[in-house]
């Protein structure tokens, strides 16, 4: 059994995988920028496939939190 790598900040996000350092770096370089969550979320997953042999698109983001 294999252990995913799991990366968890105190700033309120969270990356997971063999890119998950990657995302991290691109998700603190995007914080106050502005930017809505889910192009955030794209810019750090494409960063991390720019770097990773291990990540690749298409990706597919999913909100998961609730509304009120």
């Amino acid at each position: 059994m294999s252990k995913a790598q799991h990366s968890v900040t105190d700033d309120g996000y969270t990356a997971v995988g063999c890119g998950a350092e990657i995302a991290l770096g691109a998700l603190h370089a995007t914080a106050g920028a502005g930017m809505s969550l889910e192009a955030r979320a794209i810019a750090a997953l494409e960063a991390a496939a720019h770097f990773s042999t291990g990540v690749r698109a298409p990706f597919t983001v999913v909100d998961t939190a609730e509304h009120d």
